[in-house]
This record gives structure tokens, sequence and C-alpha cells, in this order.
């Protein structure tokens, strides 16, 4: 569900959802991102630098690139 988690195919952030965020589950994550948070800022390092691209200039590249092949006009 959340963005970070998305975009690297594995688990980043907590995501506690409906029954699952309560107290006890809170504390018990931020205790561990507390304890060795250190993986989880270099993999949101990652996926800032993922969001930080030029996007659009990206989609007009492919595009350029597909009309140009033979066979597109």
């Amino acid at each position: 569900a959340g963005l970070p988690n998305i975009l690297a195919g594995r688990r980043i952030v907590p995501e506690l959802l409906q029954d699952d965020m309560n107290a006890t589950a809170l504390a018990l994550e931020a205790e561990t991102l507390l304890a060795d948070g250190g993986e989880q800022v270099a993999a949101l390092g990652t996926c800032r630098h993922a969001l930080d691209t030029d996007f659009d200039a990206g989609v007009v590249h492919a595009l350029k690139d597909l009309m140009e092949k033979p066979g597109h006009a």
C-alpha cells in the first residue's frame, strides 16, 4: 500500500493497516527502526532518486524512439 514498498518491490516501511494498527504493533515497529534503521534510510534514498528523475522527459524520449521505428507514422 505504501509507495516506497511498491517502488522497491519489497517491504521498506511498515504498513500497519486497519486491525494491524495498534499501540503494540506501532511500538514494535518504532523500536525496530530506532535500533537499526540504516538499511531503511538507504532504501528510501534509492526510492527518492527514482522519484527525482524527470519523468516527463523520459516519456517524451520513449515516444520519440517509438515513433522513429519503421512502420510507425
